[in-house]
């Protein structure tokens, strides 16, 4: 599921092959936040948190699963997240 630190997260028991295809897509997320961190001057911890905020906001689903800061995984109802 999808981070507020803007990167996958794994929700629970996973086989090697989905850890791994998560692992290349955080990898891939990386290097498009570090680009645009040297772009806009600022960190890439700092692109990341606004990209997984608004992915949070924007992009996630009814019924996928997310986690924001408190560490605790949801599943996303019908109604916005409250970040």
């Amino acid at each position: 599921g999808e981070q507020a630190d803007g990167y996958l997260g794994i929700r629970g028991q996973v086989s090697q092959a989905v850890r791994d295809e998560v692992d290349a897509i955080n990898i891939k997320r990386r290097a498009a936040y570090t680009q645009l961190a040297q772009q806009r001057g600022v960190t890439i911890k700092e692109v990341a948190a606004a990209i997984g905020c608004e992915t949070l906001a924007n992009r996630v689903t009814a019924g996928r699963a997310y986690l924001l800061p408190d560490g605790v995984w949801r599943v996303k109802e019908a109604s916005p997240i409250a970040l």
